[in-house]
């Protein structure tokens, strides 16, 4: 079946952009950069503690409020004197830059015994787009136009298709995992359908003879642990 599309911020996670991807560099000089400051604050908002160097953006009340942050963020746009366009597009290069660190931060746990730990590292990256989607709502307007985002940092293909793959097949074992999640984590790294089912298939089987070497994961799967990917996990045994 046809995917369907996503609406705002998530439309933006597509093509190859040309996009800058350090946010020191972005918000070091030129135009729009008290507004670039400002969204990287509310950005920080939806990544607690994974970017230390940026100011967050001061909200009243102790906690954060999504309406008063886009509000705030308004403010600074007509403030700067950008253009829809040229906000929107700002907008979009600061979710690049951050975007890309979340990721880098995420993949240095591949190779944990526990695929959990990746899968909770790319939780992190789901919850930022999540966030980054409300507060960018204001900003799509008509008449702008903005090249999709992408995963534009220096991690090799195979990485990335490994972050996937061990996502992808936490999706009945790891909490928070979903379907879109893994459908976004795709287009973000820009990995074709007919390739992300294999790399799936692939991980997923490897998985499964690594539990047939271990009795007590075997064990603690027939006792309940994970009903569904134990069923998943016969169903892919008759496979081929």
């Amino acid at each position: 079946p046809k995917r369907r599309r996503r609406g705002g911020i998530k439309s933006m996670f597509s093509k190859k952009s040309g996009r800058e991807t350090d946010l020191s560099v972005l918000l070091s000089g030129g135009a729009g950069r008290d507004f670039a400051a400002a969204v990287a604050g509310a950005l920080t908002y939806g990544a607690p503690g994974r970017f230390p160097e940026v100011a967050a953006l001061p909200i009243e009340g102790d906690e954060f409020d999504l309406e008063k942050a886009k509000g705030a963020l308004l403010e600074k746009r007509f403030g700067s004197g950008l253009t829809d366009q040229d906000a929107a597009e700002n907008f979009a290069t600061v979710v690049n830059c951050m975007i890309v660190d979340i990721i880098d931060l995420a993949s240095t746990t591949l190779g944990e015994k526990d695929d959990a730990v990746t899968a909770r590292g790319i939780n992190v990256v789901m919850d930022f787009m999540d966030h980054a989607a409300g507060l960018f709502e204001p900003f799509l307007v008509e008449g702008v136009s903005i090249t999709p985002v992408t995963y534009g940092g220096t991690l090799g293909r195979n990485k990335l298709e490994q972050l996937y793959s061990t996502y992808a097949s936490a999706v009945m074992t790891a909490e928070g995992v979903t379907q879109d999640r893994i459908d976004m984590l795709q287009e973000l790294f820009e990995i074709k359908d007919k390739k992300a089912e294999g790399l799936v298939q692939k991980k997923m089987m490897a998985n499964l003879m690594k539990m047939m070497k271990d009795p007590e994961a075997m064990k603690d799967l027939e006792g309940g642990m994970g009903e569904g990917m134990a069923e998943m996990m016969a169903a892919m045994g008759g496979m081929g």
